[in-house]
């Protein structure tokens, strides 16, 4: 998930956006599923919350 993320610097993506671009399909179980691991890469420093349900590549 941070490649997806790496992949797009300065951009905040959704949960959905993610998923997608690891070829997930977008039941709501999936999506789940990857926004909470994104939620574990935030608590971890690993990914930055740009917003409500945004995620994006931690900045300097």
């Amino acid at each position: 998930m941070i490649a997806v993320l790496s992949r797009h610097p300065g951009t905040a993506l959704r949960a959905r956006d993610v998923a997608r671009a690891l070829g997930r399909d977008d039941s709501a179980g999936n999506i789940n599923t990857v926004r909470s691991t994104l939620d574990r890469l935030v608590a971890t420093s690993r990914a930055h919350r740009a917003g409500r349900g945004l995620y994006q590549t931690p900045t300097g």
